[in-house]
């Protein structure tokens, strides 16, 4: 279940409750006027996300190359970016 912690809960108690939060969830939702306006997570589920997203990317990149998906000069990238 996901925590959901309000703007103003957050600025009335601070870190401490943050930290008993996280306790629970590997994520918390903060919201404003009743609405989610972002997300926090600790900095090592963070770090683990972040790693996960480049490997995906460099995965990405080496399937593109292998498939002849790149240029290899300035002016081959530019006529390619003329023509999307």
């Amino acid at each position: 279940m996901l925590n959901i912690l309000s703007l103003q809960e957050l600025k009335r108690t601070g870190f401490a409750k943050l930290k008993k939060m996280f306790d629970n969830e590997p994520d918390i939702v903060i919201q404003t006027r009743g609405r989610d306006a972002c997300v926090l997570v600790e900095l090592e589920h963070y770090n683990y996300l972040r790693t996960c997203e480049l490997e995906i990317a460099l995965i990405n990149a080496k399937k593109e190359i292998a498939d002849g998906g790149y240029n290899v000069g300035v002016n081959q990238h530019i006529d390619h970016l003329e023509t999307l």
